[in-house]
């Protein structure tokens, strides 16, 4: 059985944080996100899109923000993190499309690497992981400069009747 799942993340930018999106960090980028953890809207993005996909909650029931153990964490590896749930529900992802909305930082250039980090955290082919941005053409908060957002559709394929 194939299922479908969305998830959107967005988080505001502040000066003297760092930066980071599907694992990569913006060292250069001078605002970033001050959160509990790294703050990447792609991480927390996927999670939610699978965790929808599955029925399985969201990512504050995986990962709440109030949990010690996370504090500073790589968003990243939420992902290897919730490969047990994906396995209990049989699961595996089919495709993974990513948009990233903000209007600084290029995402361009480091696509590639976006895709490799979120294909090994999943245990997918990088070949199953698209990831685009979009600057928002200076509308909404993403295109003032004022935060990054992520949305997130991935398809799954399960054993589940």
């Amino acid at each position: 059985m194939l299922k479908i799942g969305w998830g959107y993340d967005i988080h505001r930018l502040h000066d003297g944080y760092k930066t980071v999106l599907g694992g990569v960090e913006f060292p250069t980028y001078p605002r970033g996100f001050n959160t509990h953890s790294d703050g990447d809207v792609v991480a927390h993005a996927i999670v939610d899109a699978l965790a929808g996909a599955l029925g399985a909650g969201s990512l504050g029931d995986y990962f709440p923000e109030d949990d010690p153990n996370d504090q500073n964490a790589r968003s990243i590896e939420f992902l290897s993190r919730f490969r047990p749930v994906m396995e209990r529900h049989h699961a595996t992802v089919s495709n993974l499309d990513c948009t990233i909305f903000c209007s600084d930082v290029r995402i361009g250039p480091v696509a590639e690497e976006m895709k490799r980090n979120i294909a090994d955290g999943l245990g997918v082919p990088t070949g199953s992981v698209n990831v685009k941005g979009k600057t928002n053409d200076g509308f909404g908060p993403e295109g003032q400069g004022q935060a990054i957002s992520a949305t997130v559709v991935v398809q799954v394929a399960t054993d589940a009747k």
